[in-house]
C-alpha cells in the first residue's frame, strides 16, 4: 500500500512538472510575440500617409476633380517628407468638418493645415513650428459697414462662418458664448448668405476669403473690414488614432518644417499657388 502511494505521488509530480513546462513554454512564446508587436502609437511599418484637409482653402489647399488635394500646404508637406521613408497621399473630402472627422477616427493620418484648439489637441498632435500665421477678418457687404474694433462690436449682428472652423481658442469661446455666429457647410454658402442679406457678416481668413470671392466673381459685392479679429498659426497635424503616429515621424517633420520655414518656403509656395489657383482652379 505504501509503495502504491509513493508511485501515485511520483506520477502526480511528473504530470504537474509536465504541465508547468508546457505553461512556461506558452508564456515564453507569448512574450516573444508581444515583444515583436509594436506598442500603441508606434510606426507599425507605416510608409504611406493619407493626408486630408480643408477642401476650400486656396492657396494652401483645395480639392481637385480627381479627388486629390493641391495647394501650397500639400507641396510643403511633400518637400518636408522628401528623402524620408514616408510618402503622402492627398485625399479630398467634401467638407472641412468631414476632414476633421476622418482624421479623428484615424481614416486619415494627417491634416495639412489646422489652427490649434484645446479640443483638437485631444485627438491629434501638432507639428511645431507653424507653417504660417494667418489673419482672420470680418467680411461685410460692400457699402454696408459697421464699426469693428473689438469682438463685442459683433454682438448686435448675425454672422456666418465655415462649420467646425476655428479662429483660435479664445475667439471660439467668445463666439460660442456671446455671438450669433452660424456654421455652414461651405464658405461659398456663407458668402452667399451675406450677399442675400441673410447675415450681416462672415468670419473667415483674409487671404483665403479674398481668393474665393474673386473666383466666385463676388469681389465687388463683399469686402473685409480693416481690423482683423486676430492672427493664428496654421500647423500640420498627425492623428492620434493613426497607426503612422510615431515619435520618429513627428521628429522628422519638426526638423524639416523648421528648416523650410527658415528658408521662406511657405510664403514662396503661397505666392506660386495663388497664381496656380487663378489659372487652373479646380482642374
Amino acid at each position: 500500500m505504501r509503495k502504491e502511494v509513493q508511485v501515485n505521488v511520483q506520477q502526480l509530480v511528473f504530470r504537474i512538472s509536465g504541465c508547468l513546462s508546457v505553461l512556461l513554454a506558452l508564456l515564453l512564446a507569448s512574450a516573444i510575440v508581444s515583444a515583436q508587436e509594436p506598442a500603441p502609437g508606434a510606426d507599425s511599418g507605416c510608409r504611406t500617409l493619407v493626408v486630408t484637409g480643408n477642401p476650400e482653402y486656396p492657396p494652401w489647399l483645395w480639392s481637385r476633380k480627381d479627388g486629390t488635394l493641391d495647394g501650397a500646404a500639400a507641396q510643403l508637406l511633400r518637400e518636408a517628407l522628401a528623402g524620408s521613408e514616408w510618402e503622402p497621399v492627398f485625399k479630398a473630402v467634401p467638407t472641412w468638418a468631414r476632414a476633421q472627422a476622418e482624421t479623428r477616427l484615424g481614416r486619415a493620418d494627417m491634416i495639412a493645415g489646422a489652427f490649434i484648439t484645446d479640443e483638437r489637441q485631444t485627438w491629434m498632435d501638432y507639428i511645431h513650428p507653424q507653417i504660417v500665421d494667418l489673419p482672420n477678418v470680418v467680411f461685410v457687404r460692400k457699402g454696408v459697414y459697421f464699426p469693428f474694433n473689438t469682438w463685442s462690436d459683433l454682438v448686435p449682428y448675425r454672422g456666418a462662418t465655415l462649420l467646425n472652423n476655428s479662429f483660435g481658442q479664445e475667439f471660439d469661446s467668445y463666439a460660442k458664448n456671446h455671438l450669433r455666429l452660424e456654421g455652414v457647410s461651405s464658405v461659398e454658402q456663407a458668402f452667399g448668405m451675406l450677399r442675400q442679406s441673410r447675415v450681416d457678416y462672415v468670419v473667415f481668413e483674409l487671404f483665403q476669403g479674398n481668393i474665393l470671392l474673386e473666383t466666385l466673381g463676388w469681389e465687388h459685392d463683399v469686402e473685409p473690414l480693416p481690423n482683423p479679429i486676430n492672427a493664428e498659426g496654421l500647423y500640420f497635424t498627425v492623428s492620434r488614432a493613426s497607426p503612422c503616429n510615431s515619435g520618429k515621424l513627428k521628429a522628422w517633420l519638426r526638423q524639416r518644417i523648421q528648416q523650410l520655414v527658415m528658408e521662406g518656403r511657405p510664403k514662396a509656395l503661397a505666392d506660386h499657388y495663388t497664381s496656380v489657383w487663378h489659372e487652373k482652379g479646380h482642374d
